[in-house]
């Protein structure tokens, strides 16, 4: 964002929303479901003559810098991780010599496997801290690039008294991740290829199958597992059998409903880090409708007490749900 000229801005909200997820020691930034954003208003340098600055991107970290040093020099140098994250920028309007912007960083970034954020963390929030890398300008022309901490871009220009003031206020802004606010929970449910409930439908070993299948909360990009029991493979409801062939996961993030495709196997997943916090992801077992096989059924006759047998029938068919039976054959002596 243009720091320099700054003659305006959107008044912050005082009482956290419901789309908070964060705050910020910054009073111009506000939050909505999936970003933080601010809006500022600039006048436009009276010439090209002008040395200006602006943000290439943030080094974000998980504690504060000393702004005594560089980023990577001094104390600086072992903080670690640092993850780079840009902005986005829009323009709002122009009038004149006066421009406002719109400034942007999305949420998922703040969630980048590379914070190594614990599910503790997440739960019960944890403090970020943003530092702006620049560069400088003097019309079409970047003078540096890349000047990355509060020494350097000191020494960048001679900056305006005003502007010396007000540069040590732009390193180590805070973002405190609000708790529970960045969890949601998940639930497994087995379903036909039309997300039709099975629930109640027998297993191979009779068992009866109760949806949900499992329940539990997660954090962003926390892998979620499940294992289909083996029993549960091949389902049987209303005289039709179901076979198990894969899963699909819906969420709901700010702008709609998300699905994934279908995933054969047991789910493995990394929870999709645009969800909507505190709702609830959905993850369908999906059962397709198989074709009943015959049953063969070898009927023998034992005689107790010895290793004689008597085979009375043999691989007779008998289909799914079919009584079978046996009426004992008055030609064979009684065992």
């Amino acid at each position: 964002m243009l720091i320099g000229d700054l003659i305006n801005s959107r008044p912050a909200y005082a009482e956290e929303e419901m789309n908070d997820w964060a705050r910020s020691s910054d009073s111009e930034i506000e939050f909505d479901g999936d970003s933080m954003f601010w809006i500022k208003t600039h006048n436009a340098a009276p010439n090209d003559n002008v040395i200006r600055y602006e943000t290439m991107e943030y080094v974000v970290t998980k504690q504060s810098l000393d702004t005594n040093y560089d980023f990577n020099s001094g104390p600086n140098a072992s903080v670690s991780p640092k993850v780079y994250i840009k902005q986005s920028t829009k323009a709002v309007d122009t009038d004149g010599n006066i421009k406002t912007r719109e400034y942007s960083i999305n949420r998922n970034d703040f969630f980048a496997n590379e914070f190594k954020l614990t599910d503790k963390e997440l739960k019960e929030g944890v403090t970020l801290y943003l530092n702006p890398i620049f560069r400088t300008y003097q019309g079409n022309v970047t003078l540096k690039e890349n000047i990355a901490g509060l020494p350097a871009m000191k020494k960048a220009a001679e900056w305006s008294q005003e502007t010396q003031n007000r540069l040590p206020s732009l390193y180590n802004v805070t973002l405190t991740l609000i708790p529970n606010k960045n969890i949601f929970n998940y639930q497994v449910i087995a379903t036909d290829l039309n997300k039709k409930s099975l629930d109640g439908a027998m297993g191979l070993d009779e068992s009866i199958l109760n949806n949900p299948l499992d329940t539990g909360e997660a954090t962003f990009n926390q892998p979620i597992t499940y294992s289909l029991p083996g029993n549960f493979s091949t389902v049987f409801k209303d005289e039709l059998m179901y076979e198990y062939v894969g899963y699909k996961v819906v969420y709901q993030t700010s702008t709609g409903t998300k699905e994934t495709s279908l995933t054969s196997g047991d789910v493995n997943f990394h929870a999709p880090s645009d969800v909507v916090p505190q709702s609830t992801v959905t993850i369908y077992m999906m059962y397709k409708e198989g074709i009943l096989k015959d049953y063969r059924v070898n009927v023998k006759a034992i005689v107790p007490g010895t290793q004689f047998t008597y085979t009375l029938q043999s691989t007779t068919p008998v289909k799914y749900k079919d009584i079978f039976n046996r009426i004992h054959d008055r030609s064979l002596p009684l065992l």
